[in-house]
């Protein structure tokens, strides 16, 4: 006779589903959704996955069944497609292909770390969405080529990295008060007298930069180091 039993991989994948609270269930899953699902369930550490040089990413979908608070993204062939989840807090996407982010669909991001992903970018207004996470509180930027003017509409932000961004002047981040940690490593000559309105900021760190004027009126102490923020 034959059983009604699930299977033991049937099984785990029921667990996992169940404990994210996602209303999907095994029966409605796709046969790609099961695959990725079974992949990378035991490369899960601490809430955090690493998905490395992925030649089958053709889809996040399964992403929004996993428990997860943090993803990381390397060197993923395929331009990265639609990404949803309600648990993540915290992506890092490096040396991938990115369209567009609002294909991120993440409402309770805090923390976004981009570097190095320009091929594919939509980069006239990637930074411009990224106004999408209410929640942000930390965001790098690593080889950036393209506008920065956006980024003043980013205030609740209390850490900023902006390396390698061709940066040639902080009137953008003037704006941004609740600044405390900012990092701008490798921008060449940069003006920025602008950070004497950063009343918070207590870390600047800018190795291999010109600084053409010299910081004014900061409330409290600035030390530069060689310690990159957000590792």
């Amino acid at each position: 006779m034959k059983s009604n039993l699930p299977s033991q991989e049937q099984k785990n994948i029921s667990d996992i589903t169940n404990q994210s609270g996602a209303p999907e269930t095994l029966y409605n899953l796709s046969e790609y959704d099961k695959s990725m699902i079974e992949k990378y369930q035991n490369q899960i550490k601490d809430g955090k996955l690493t998905i490395y040089d992925s030649l089958d990413l053709k889809s996040l979908d399964f992403i929004r069944l996993l428990n997860l608070n943090k993803l990381v993204l390397k060197q993923c062939q395929q331009i990265i497609p639609k990404l949803e989840s309600s648990t993540i807090k915290k992506l890092e996407v490096t040396d991938c292909k990115i369209y567009s982010v609002k294909d991120f669909q993440l409402k309770n991001l805090e923390v976004l770390d981009i570097w190095n992903n320009s091929e594919y970018l939509k980069s006239n207004t990637l930074v411009w969405e990224i106004l999408q996470f209410q929640k942000l509180k930390k965001l790098l930027l690593y080889y950036w080529k393209y506008d920065l003017s956006s980024l003043s509409q980013m205030t609740r932000l209390t850490k900023l990295g902006l390396i390698k961004c061709n940066l040639h002047s902080t009137e953008a981040l003037r704006p941004l008060i609740n600044l405390e940690e900012l990092c701008l490593n490798c921008n060449e000559e940069i003006d920025i007298l602008t950070l004497q309105y950063l009343s918070n900021l207590t870390y600047l760190s800018s190795i291999q930069c010109n600084l053409v004027k010299q910081i004014l009126g900061c409330s409290q102490t600035i030390v530069e180091t060689e310690r990159i923020i957000y590792i």
